[in-house]
């Protein structure tokens, strides 16, 4: 049996940890560039951006009350989206029960509580 020399181990293990290193490096800057801001992610969907859509929603529904605000107007104002105004009374909704004031007049602007589901 072929016994390896100090080097070759040593050189074997620096080139693991600097592929595992490239690895994470370029896993991390994946991550950051998903994570846009909600005000990115509006003008993405105002230019037809449907994953900016769905980076906006999947927000909304974990209960970013900026992003179910921006919504509500995204789905009122057909900003990037076919006008929708039933979406646009839900977001509101979500949003006004968080509290966001904005949302509270343009939720009653769109349409009656009694209304909306």
């Amino acid at each position: 049996m072929k016994r390896l020399s100090v080097r070759t181990v040593l050189s074997v293990f620096l080139s693991y940890c600097l592929l595992a290193l490239g690895v994470a490096t370029g896993q991390q800057r994946q991550s950051q560039a998903r994570h846009r801001t909600v005000d990115e992610l509006c003008r993405a969907v105002h230019a037809g951006d449907a994953q900016a859509l769905m980076e906006l929603r999947d927000l909304g529904s974990r209960g970013d009350v900026t992003a179910q605000f921006n919504l509500g107007e995204i789905y009122e104002n057909s900003d990037g989206v076919s006008k929708n105004p039933e979406l646009a009374a839900q977001w509101y909704r979500k949003a006004a029960e968080q509290g966001d004031t904005s949302a509270q007049k343009s939720f009653g602007t769109t349409s009656p509580m009694e209304n909306v589901s």
